[in-house]
């Protein structure tokens, strides 16, 4: 049985600090409502949760942990807000904001927990 296609809106950040490449990527849609999202650090998926309960107009902290820097151990957050229409995401290392190197948003049909190959997100419009 063939599985059912999501028309979703595709969210994919992409940030560089040292020597860590983190991506954070969310999947979405209001009809039917669902969201879905992954975050990569060099390479690892250290989250990969289906079907998140979004809060509106709020962040909300989706992982938090310890990596090493040339001054030692910082601590690196990932945050959510949800507003209209729209997810917003961005990455703390000790409670810094961090520019993002990349940005890339584009609609995109899928199934649950699936997410586009390199190969789309690379033939997609980058904002830099």
């Amino acid at each position: 049985m063939a599985k059912k296609l999501i028309d979703m809106n595709i969210q994919r950040w992409m940030y560089e600090r040292g020597n860590y490449q983190i991506i954070i990527e969310n999947a979405w849609t209001l009809s039917p409502y669902y969201s879905q999202e992954k975050i990569t650090i060099n390479g690892d998926r250290v989250r990969n949760r289906i079907d998140v309960k979004l809060r509106v107009l709020r962040w909300r902290t989706v992982f938090e942990d310890t990596i090493l820097d040339s001054s030692g151990e910082l601590n690196l957050k990932v945050q959510w807000r949800s507003g209209l229409m729209t997810v917003k995401s961005r990455l703390l290392i000790d409670d810094v904001k961090q520019p993002w190197t990349s940005f890339i948003e584009n609609k995109w049909a899928g199934s649950k927990g699936e997410w586009p190959d390199v190969l789309e997100y690379e033939s997609w419009n980058t904002q830099a």
